[in-house]
């Protein structure tokens, strides 16, 4: 596999969607302040989110290939690789011990996502003469949508290829070789219309840039910058025109999602989750302290961690989160998933005390050359 793709998954898996928390204009602005830590406790009722069974990943279902997500209420997506078989995709369902085959892939060709309905898998693949392809692979009957054909010169910028909630628009950043002109695709996969913006600002800044669009492919949720001070950007593009509605500093590390087709969710630098909506510039205080979140397939509920370490599910209703109730302490999550029907979560990550994917960090006279299987995570909880 090149080291193209090789660089792309490692971005799909080990990253989440970047955010903190303090904006530029000087606009008034409606601070909505949600219910206290009690009043939402003394909300709470019995039955929701009750924990029925935890199922853990058996080590070589993770060690050579990767969970992509749901693509069924019960079933998972695993992009296996193998040097006998090659690279499948694969169905795991409960328990979860080991995957069924659903197609061969092509040596040369990355999966790189799945849609949010689990119908499209995200295909990328490199030619001899060094160019690329992007493709939607129908996991019904292996037809495929091509996206983008037989490109020279762009580079994938995207640490993700980001889905709308409804599955219908794909959205990718690309650069020429001197990262000069930045710019934001939209793939409609109804119409199969590909769209071109420029990337507000450009340039070098926007290296790591990521663009979530709304339902109606009008608006978008753009993070970017680096690492180390990313920028949230709600904005819409109107006549090739970019247009800002609202920016936001951001906690690094966590996603920004749409709760709606108006409101969107992110976690500032601060640590606070918020909840914005363009048509009366409000933003709503979720909850005081986040360290990362995942919404459900039909935005009703929402995962969270605090502490770092523990894994709280809870129900959105308006601009609070309802039936807080921890299911899980002791693993630092780096991907949360929600399954089609809202039954099961897919949690992966590392124990609190073990060091991140990725990254490599050794005590004095240690050498350490990668992180434990003992110390990874990957497992799934199943509500009654």
């Amino acid at each position: 596999m090149s080291k193209k793709i090789t660089f792309l998954l490692a971005s799909i898996v080990l990253t989440g969607f970047l955010l903190t928390g303090c904006m530029r204009d000087q606009r008034s602005q409606t601070i909505i302040i949600p219910d206290t830590e009690e009043d939402r406790e003394q909300s709470q009722t019995n039955g929701l989110f009750e924990v029925k069974t935890i199922f853990r990943l058996p080590e070589d279902i993770w060690r050579s290939g990767s969970v992509l997500g749901w693509y069924g209420p019960d079933e998972l997506l695993r992009f296996a690789q193998d040097r006998v078989s090659g690279q499948t995709l694969e169905s795991l369902a409960a328990p979860f011990e080991s995957g069924e085959k659903l197609f061969s892939l092509d040596k040369k060709t990355a999966i790189l996502g799945l849609s949010p309905d689990g119908r499209y898998a995200v295909s990328y693949g490199t030619d001899s003469d060094g160019s690329s392809s992007l493709q939607l692979i129908s996991l019904a009957d292996q037809s495929e949508k091509v996206v983008v054909d037989k490109t020279a010169s762009s580079e994938f910028l995207s640490k993700w290829f980001m889905w709308s909630d409804n599955s219908r628009f794909l959205s990718y950043v690309t650069s020429d070789d001197r990262m000069t002109d930045v710019t934001v695709n939209l793939y409609d996969s109804e119409s199969g219309e590909l769209r071109h913006y420029a990337m507000p600002g450009g340039g070098k800044e926007n290296f790591s840039a990521t663009v979530k669009f709304s339902d109606d492919g009008k608006t978008a949720l753009i993070i970017n910058g680096y690492s180390d001070r990313p920028e949230l950007t709600i904005g819409t593009w109107k006549g090739g025109k970019f247009s800002v509605l609202y920016q936001h500093e951001l906690a690094g590390g966590t996603p920004a999602a749409w709760i709606n087709s108006d409101q969107a969710a992110f976690i500032g630098r601060d640590g606070t989750l918020y909840a914005y909506d363009p048509r009366n510039d409000a933003i709503a205080i979720l909850l005081e302290r986040a360290d990362t979140f995942q919404l459900s397939p039909d935005r009703k509920y929402i995962a969270f961690t605090k502490n770092q370490d523990t894994i709280y599910a809870g129900k959105l209703q308006g601009n609070n989160i309802l039936n807080q109730k921890s299911l899980y302490q002791g693993v630092i999550p780096w991907q949360m998933a929600w399954s089609l029907d809202n039954g099961e979560l897919l949690v992966q990550g590392q124990k609190t005390y073990a060091i991140l994917p990725g990254k490599q960090e050794a005590r004095e006279g240690e050498v350490v050359s990668g992180p434990a299987a003992a110390d990874y995570l990957p497992f799934i909880i199943e509500f009654k």
